[in-house]
């Protein structure tokens, strides 16, 4: 007998249920969500790291330009103070008693600008040539004033960056033997036999105005970009330069030495025109800010700048502070002279 034989039956494809599909769907949501939160965490790491960076490097500019001023105001040619040398009457203006060139004047001060109003000193009075209402509101303002570090022509011999411009500016006369006197010069006119007297040393007048402005760009005052600047003496003219971006806030305090013994007794931070002249030393307050905002960052941290409190902007930009301590090296050897005198 014959053995039946036994065919393959072929049993239809067999697919994904609508339950195994929604748990692949949710897999791969999950997946991505992962990717991608990864992603922007990397980003936004990379953005704080980035700013961080240029804003640690803006601030160590900042308070560097900021403490070579302090350190040499009052610095005139190496005459010993106090000076009291009348500048000439053509002087640009900007404050009273022609403070650009009123070397009786080295250091001054504006504390918490009021934004919208003109800018007035405790010495210079009012400065007319700071528009008020660039000024960023609750910041200090620092004027100085001084000669160059090095004569642009000693005893007959110009200095070898002295270069040959014809635009004049006030340089300081030096003669021993004879009273200091500001002269209205050109760079190449130094060098010509009618001023190079083998006795005299030509140093360039400096005059500074440093405070923080609300924007960088003059094409966009309207942008959000505190920047430290100077209002420079340019020629016969004062002429605004900005210096470095992300400087929010600017405070200063003053070192009062009472007894004269060049060191400080207390500290102010509206001192009186009397009590800045005793002033030896100075603390710089820096807040710097980031140049961008940071996605995902929320400063919620306050400051203090001295004795300034900043409460929280909870905004997206990181910040720092910044303080140094920087003497008067100017105001403080006349005092050790006298001191060693007695």
């Amino acid at each position: 007998m014959t053995a039946p034989l036994c065919h393959a039956v072929a049993l239809p494809g067999r697919g994904f249920t609508l339950v195994e599909l929604l748990v692949a769907m949710l897999l791969g949501i999950m997946l991505s969500a992962g990717m991608v939160t990864a992603y922007l965490g990397t980003k936004q790491s990379a953005v704080y790291q980035d700013q961080l960076a240029r804003m640690q490097e803006n601030g160590r500019l900042a308070q560097w330009l900021l403490s070579r001023e302090v350190v040499m105001a009052g610095f005139f040619a190496g005459l010993m103070g106090p000076h009291t040398q009348t500048p000439a009457a053509e002087i640009a203006q900007c404050g009273a008693t022609k403070w650009v060139l009123n070397i009786a004047l080295p250091l001054d001060h504006v504390d918490n600008h009021e934004r919208g109003t003109t800018p007035v000193a405790t010495g210079a009075g009012v400065l007319s040539c700071l528009h008020g209402d660039q000024i960023k509101d609750g910041t200090d303002i620092l004027l100085v004033q001084r000669t160059a570090a090095e004569p642009s022509l000693s005893h007959g011999s110009p200095a070898v960056r002295l270069g040959v411009s014809r635009v004049k500016s006030w340089y300081l006369r030096v003669e021993e033997g004879a009273p200091a006197g500001w002269e209205w010069r050109a760079p190449a006119g130094l060098g010509e036999a009618v001023v190079s007297d083998p006795q005299a040393n030509y140093w360039k007048g400096l005059s500074r105005i440093f405070y923080v402005r609300t924007f960088s760009n003059p094409d966009d005052k309207l942008a959000d970009m505190p920047t430290l600047c100077v209002e420079t003496i340019a020629g016969n003219a004062m002429e605004s330069r900005c210096l470095v971006e992300g400087i929010e806030d600017l405070q200063f305090e003053f070192g009062i030495d009472s007894n004269g013994d060049g060191v400080p007794d207390r500290y102010l931070e509206a001192p009186s025109q009397n009590q800045i002249r005793n002033a030896v030393t100075v603390r710089i307050h820096l807040l710097v800010r980031s140049i961008a905002s940071i996605p995902g960052w929320v400063d919620e941290k306050t400051y203090m700048l001295g004795r300034k409190y900043l409460a929280s902007r909870r905004d997206r930009y990181i910040r720092r502070v910044l303080s140094t301590t920087v003497l008067l090296r100017n105001r403080l050897r006349p005092a050790l002279l006298r001191s060693e005198r007695l």
